[in-house]
């Protein structure tokens, strides 16, 4: 798999991660999202067909293994750290999630 683009965004309530990936000459996009409210956490992988995204899969946010409320530990630092940093500097918060998904969508596409 080959990374187009990564994108980690901080909003008023949550982080939101985006990345799109080739794969097999497909484009996935996987979407996490670690909410304020665990109810609106998320993890998916989506496969683009040309006109809009499908979802592949994705992980019930009660299996999730992103923790619910990153939010809130970025803003507990003296300084907020972006969400770069935070990735950075905890990658196992989006990267067990991330790696359940592409290997679902690599069994589910090949």
């Amino acid at each position: 798999m080959k990374q187009l683009s990564l994108s980690i965004a901080k909003n008023r309530q949550s982080i939101d991660y985006k990345e799109i990936l080739s794969f097999n000459e497909r484009k996935l996009r996987v979407s996490m999202k670690s909410d304020s409210y665990d109810f609106q956490c998320y993890a998916r992988i989506d496969l683009w067909n040309g006109e809009k995204w499908h979802e592949v899969e994705h992980i019930p946010y009660g299996e999730m293994r992103t923790p619910e409320k990153l939010i809130h530990l970025s803003d507990n630092q003296p300084s907020g750290l972006s969400p770069q940093q935070l990735l950075s500097n905890n990658r196992e918060f989006f990267s067990n999630d991330r790696q359940t998904l592409l290997n679902a969508a690599k069994e589910i596409l090949s």
